[in-house]
């Protein structure tokens, strides 16, 4: 092998453990967007005409930067407003969001029983797939996170696959056939008292750091929003919408596209270390070609 020939083959494996090293080492970190953290962005309490100002802001916000998000809708009171409605499903064509029940009328179900629970999951289901025909829904979000052991039996029964509800103190997997990946992140709190209720949303870099603690210990993240904490709220409603407020979302939106791989829940699947995606199959298939090309031109010049 002449000396040109052993320096093309050191730069080539050299290349390939820096990728190596920055994409596994490195995590969800790695400048080559490698293997990195799966991370669901939840949009809570979606419904007709109520902030839909703020609801579609967010949306085209996501669309624009192709970063998914699964909408969690109100079932009993969707279907009227075009505004809405027209954008959700733009957004589930292009693929980039998911269509999630988050109740009937935003009730408590762990305080019903298994007839009710499973009456107002079929009935929002079936609603839900009337005004999307396009779609199947496979994902419940519990009003307020809360359900029971009825919840999970009507979500089976319903053909519901996956459940986002709360995450303390702990959270089954997986419940047979439906997956449970609740909320890790929160990203405001809602207070109620005194004059009426707010929410006091936290700042980008405490989400931030909540999102890597998430990946941490749970190997996923799922962060979830309400349209309602980046309004100006005024003796107890909402009125007009707080641009500092959503930038800091922003902000944490474009982290989440720049440092992880975005994904609904339905495509959590089973939750594993890494994340893999398009960029990841490239880079891989790449590295692997650099390999045979290097051990073909190795073995001919051994055979000459």
């Amino acid at each position: 092998m002449s000396a040109r020939e052993k320096i093309i083959l050191a730069i080539s494996w050299s290349l390939i453990v820096i990728v190596f090293l920055f994409s596994v080492v490195g995590g969800r970190w790695s400048p080559f967007g490698l293997f990195r953290g799966k991370v669901c962005i939840r949009l809570d309490d979606v419904q007709d005409h109520w902030m839909w100002q703020g609801q579609i802001l967010l949306m085209d916000y996501c669309i624009s930067q192709r970063v998914g998000m699964t909408i969690g809708i109100v079932s009993g009171i969707i279907g009227e407003d075009q505004r809405v409605t027209d954008r959700i499903e733009y957004g589930v064509n292009l693929g980039i969001f998911e269509i999630a029940l988050h109740g009937w009328l935003n009730e408590n179900y762990s305080r019903m029983d298994y007839p009710q629970q499973l009456d107002l999951i079929q009935r929002g289901k079936n609603k839900l797939e009337n005004v999307f025909p396009d779609t199947t829904v496979v994902t419940f979000i519990p009003p307020m996170n809360e359900f029971n052991d009825d919840t999970l039996r009507a979500c089976k029964e319903a053909g519901i696959q996956f459940i986002s509800g709360t995450a303390i103190p702990q959270f089954p997997k997986s419940e047979g056939t439906l997956k449970h990946f609740p909320e890790t992140v929160q990203t405001a709190d809602y207070y109620s008292g005194g004059i009426g209720s707010n929410w006091i949303p936290f700042s980008s870099e405490r989400i931030i750091e909540d999102i890597e603690d998430s990946l941490e210990k749970y190997s996923f993240a799922v962060v979830t929003l309400h349209p309602q904490q980046f309004y100006t709220w005024i003796d107890g409603s909402p009125e007009v919408i707080d641009t500092e407020l959503f930038n800091d979302l922003v902000r944490v939106i474009d982290w989440i596209k720049n440092n992880t791989s975005p994904v609904l829940i339905r495509q959590l699947g089973s939750p594993s270390r890494f994340g893999v995606d398009s960029r990841t199959v490239v880079y891989i298939t790449v590295g692997l070609l650099l390999i045979a090309g290097t051990v073909i031109i190795y073995r001919r010049k051994k055979s000459v």
